[in-house]
Formats: structure tokens, sequence, C-alpha cells
């Protein structure tokens, strides 16, 4: 199979595991993918989880609504490709939030934890969204993967 077909049928076959006070992870699996990374960027791949896990904990406990984060990144642009979606579970509670000023709490929180993992985004307000589940079944039947392609060509999904 070509490496093109190979990684559209991956893409297909994306899972998002939300973190979730339920089951306490952050990201989508995808790691078949993962064959295809460098040594290094294993390296900032394992921080950034690492790191984002951080916000994503911190962040379930004191923001409500909030339900899970992801990421996705071409590491061939690191770290200026990466980009970070905050998920609420309606589009009421992701509204609330940005009204209580809970975006500047995520960008303080974000910052902080990567800025512990070394990692520096110059561009962090442009680089971190936020959506809900609620606009994702409106939009792409709840196909999280479809909804996050789009943030950027060429990406590793997360």
């Amino acid at each position: 199979m070509p490496k093109k077909a190979f990684l559209s049928h991956m893409i297909e076959q994306l899972e998002t595991v939300g973190c979730n006070s339920a089951t306490g992870y952050t990201f989508c699996l995808f790691n078949q993918l993962c064959v295809f990374m460098k040594k290094s960027d294993k390296k900032i791949d394992n921080a950034l989880r690492e790191a984002l896990t951080n916000v994503c904990e911190t962040a379930l406990g004191s923001v409500e609504g909030f339900v899970w984060l992801t990421h996705v990144v071409n590491y061939n642009a690191f770290p200026n490709s990466l980009k970070i979606v905050c998920v609420f579970e309606t589009d009421l509670s992701l509204s609330k939030a940005i009204e209580a000023k809970q975006d500047e709490y995520f960008y303080t929180l974000i910052h902080q934890e990567l800025s512990a993992a070394k990692i520096t985004l110059n561009k962090l307000r442009q680089q971190v969204s936020f959506d809900s589940e609620e606009a994702c079944e409106r939009s792409h039947a709840g196909k999280w993967n479809e909804r996050l392609a789009k943030l950027q060509p060429s990406v590793t999904l997360h």
C-alpha cells in the first residue's frame, strides 16, 4: 500500500480517547503513525503529552464543563505547527467558560506546563483553540478525527 494511502487509511481508523474524569487520559490514540516519527520527535512528543496531560488533569478539577483536550502537530515544523484544542461538553459550557475568562486560565496553565517541559510557543493564543462536543456532533457527526484533521495539513494526530 502506498504511504499516502496508508496514512489516509490510518486517519480513518483514528479513535479519540478524551481526558475526562472517568478515564483520566488525554489525547487521541494514533500509535500506528509513531512508526514514522524520528527519535527526537518521540522525545518531544512524550514531553508534550506529559505537559498537556497535566493541563488536562488540572483543568478537569477546576473548569466547569471542560471534558478533554488534544493536540495536532507536524514535527517537521515544530513548535509552530502545534495546535492544542480544549474541548467542552456543550456550546453553553464553553461560552460560560470564556465569559468567566477561563480561556486565560488555559493559556496560563498551558504556558506553564510547556515551559516546564522546555517547549516554547511564540503564538500561544493562535495555537490554542476551544471547541465543544456539541459542535463536533453538529458539524462532523461526532467524528473528531475529521474535525481535527481540518486544523492543519500533514500533521500527526494525538
